[in-house]
């Protein structure tokens, strides 16, 4: 029987860069950093002579491991589309949208082109958008309408 969820995991092509993103960026904490060997590495996931430099961070009740494959020839440059089976987003909520933006475009992200406000009863007159970290891991920002 499953008893809770530890935490979800996310291949990233730098660590380094990818902490600065969710630490500066996103506001969560290093818990820790750690290694992987490529005979560990190839045991755990099928994928051979490649070992992993890896963090755990936490923020808002919620625990990422961030994974960096290390000599890897094979690696694309940015993550799969959203609409592709298998692909993930976080979601965030903010409290100014627009803001929200500017900053983490300053840490190197990348946004859909326009903010969108929810045209139907769930979530009638939230404002969203998508946006994609350095890595190509996308997130959605949500600015609630506090007049529901």
């Amino acid at each position: 029987m499953i008893d809770s969820v530890m935490h979800f995991g996310f291949t990233v092509r730098d660590l380094q860069r990818s902490l600065t993103f969710f630490c500066e960026g996103l506001g969560f904490e290093v818990l820790q950093t750690f290694e992987r060997s490529a005979a560990y590495t190839r045991k755990v996931t099928g994928v051979g002579d490649t070992s992993i430099h890896a963090a755990l961070i936490r923020g808002y009740g919620t625990v990422l491991e961030l994974l960096e494959y290390r000599d890897r020839e094979d690696r694309p440059q940015r993550g799969v589309p959203v609409y592709y089976p298998g692909s993930a987003h976080l979601c965030f909520e903010v409290r100014n949208i627009e803001q929200e933006m500017a900053f983490l475009t300053r840490k190197g992200a990348v946004f859909q082109k326009e903010i969108t406000t929810v045209p139907f009863t769930q979530g009638m007159g939230n404002k969203v958008v998508y946006g994609w970290d350095p890595d190509g891991i996308a997130f959605e920002l949500v600015e609630r309408n506090r007049q529901e």
